[in-house]
């Protein structure tokens, strides 16, 4: 299938490749409590005691955001032992993590497991992202990063047809199983020849950029790569610097409440609650066949989102995709309102929550799930780039989970429409803030992008 690709080019996708066996990882341990929460709640399904309640079933699914601590060892780690053993240890994490969570003999062992989990997909996460940021060569850079999204999507997509068919335990199976293949490729990446630089091992990076198909870059990267270390070395207050600089500060009052929307929008409940959802809804659409449409549309929104950050820009794909989120969580709020009155329309708009929340996937799919990243790898001064990224991520894991954990209550508190209704509201709250206050940066190299924030 490389027989018409420059060697470097197919050596790259190959072990991008491998990566994204970690991406499907990610993906699956997300959207893992669409098909299990169901179980879960159910006395022949589930592997406690007892069933859990709605508010306990959104602890299992926002905990798993209280792990974005992994995203702060993860900068620690890929300096101290190296990007590729970094990568291993992610899977390996996940594998053990996983294990907590599949044998559980109280509902603290899930608790704990995902807690587990969410710290080794966010380190799993930051570690590709530095990663292959360092060895791909800069004209397949963008298509190899964006690739993760698309097997983000396609783990989320695994995860949602397996689960209703099999069991419980069953479940973390088929995860364990790829997390073996993944940790065992694993060990064959090369190490990125920017960690070489950074331990004063020239000769060693020189090899690693041989191994990568770059042996033409060497000269050039080489002295790129020594000088943003000299850069950083130089620096000994990173914390300072991130909040002291104009631009850095910018880029944070931008990059932050982004997160903050993703996080909020409402589609993450809908990807961790899909099938209790329908079951909610009374849809005239077996739950199991719409999460899966659901899961489908996803990875659909997740292969074109790329092409529709180039050709239409960062900031009107940002406005489409929170006013179509608050579109759709408003419109399935009013649904689920007629079938709390009782109102009679509801028996022929059976189809209506299936096309709301496909639509809201597909809307955040095209902006929301992957501008705020985009804007994060472009915003920020190389010095403080992983630390800014860093701290974004936490916070908008802790954003998740306080959406996610708000679910729960509001659903038992006061109906499941009021809490779509919220979703809408902050929606509306994150298209006022796209239009105006996130600039556009469609176009820009990093270094106008650099002078447009400091302005």
């Amino acid at each position: 299938m490389f027989a018409n690709v420059e060697p470097y080019v197919s050596r790259q996708i190959l072990i991008t490749a491998c990566l994204n066996l970690g991406q499907i990882l990610i993906g699956y341990e997300i959207y893992w409590t669409g098909p299990v929460i169901p179980k879960l709640q159910n006395i022949e399904e589930t592997p406690l005691t007892r069933v859990i309640s709605a508010t306990e079933a959104s602890l299992v699914a926002s905990v798993l955001c209280s792990g974005a601590v992994g995203s702060f060892i993860a900068g620690y780690g890929a300096n101290r032992i190296g990007r590729r053993a970094c990568l291993t240890l992610g899977g390996i994490f996940i594998i053990i993590s996983h294990l907590i969570l599949n044998f559980p003999a109280s509902l603290g062992m899930i608790y704990a497991g995902r807690i587990c989990i969410g710290a080794s997909i966010t380190f799993l996460s930051l570690i590709t992202l530095i990663y292959l940021g360092e060895i791909a060569s800069p004209n397949i850079r963008g298509m190899l990063m964006s690739s993760t999204s698309i097997f983000h999507s396609l783990g989320g997509f695994l995860v949602y047809c397996v689960g209703p068919y099999v069991s419980y335990t069953e479940v973390g199976y088929v995860l364990i199983s790829i997390c073996v293949v993944y940790v065992a490729t694993s060990f064959f990446l090369p190490e990125s020849p920017l960690y070489y630089v950074i331990k004063g091992n020239e000769r060693a990076a020189e090899d690693s950029l041989r191994k990568l198909g770059r042996s033409n870059d060497i000269n050039i990267e080489l002295k790129k790569m020594m000088g943003q270390v000299l850069e950083t070395k130089s620096n000994a207050y990173l914390w300072k610097e991130l909040f002291t600089d104009k631009g850095n500060r910018r880029a944070l009052c931008v990059t932050i409440p982004l997160y903050i929307f993703q996080q909020s929008s409402g589609v993450i409940a809908v990807i961790f609650f899909a099938t209790t959802i329908f079951k909610d809804a009374g849809s005239s659409i077996e739950p199991h066949i719409a999460t899966m449409i659901i899961g489908a549309t996803s990875l659909l929104s997740s292969i074109f989102s790329p092409m529709f950050i180039d050709k239409h820009g960062r900031k009107i794909l940002l406005i489409v995709s929170t006013a179509g989120c608050c579109v759709s969580m408003t419109v399935l709020g009013v649904y689920f309102y007629l079938d709390y009155i009782g109102d009679s329309s509801v028996l022929w708009l059976g189809w209506l929550p299936l096309l709301c929340l496909v639509s809201s996937l597909f809307f955040y799919g095209i902006g929301l799930t992957i501008i705020p990243n985009t804007l994060t790898g472009e915003m920020f001064s190389p010095s403080v780039r992983g630390l800014g990224s860093s701290i974004t991520l936490c916070v908008g894991f802790i954003s998740g989970l306080i959406s996610t954990t708000i679910f729960g209550y509001i659903v038992e508190a006061i109906g499941i429409y009021a809490t779509f209704w919220i979703y809408a509201a902050v929606n509306a709250i994150g298209l006022i803030f796209v239009v105006i206050v996130v600039p556009e940066t469609k176009g820009k190299t990093l270094i106008e992008i650099g002078n447009m924030m400091e302005k």
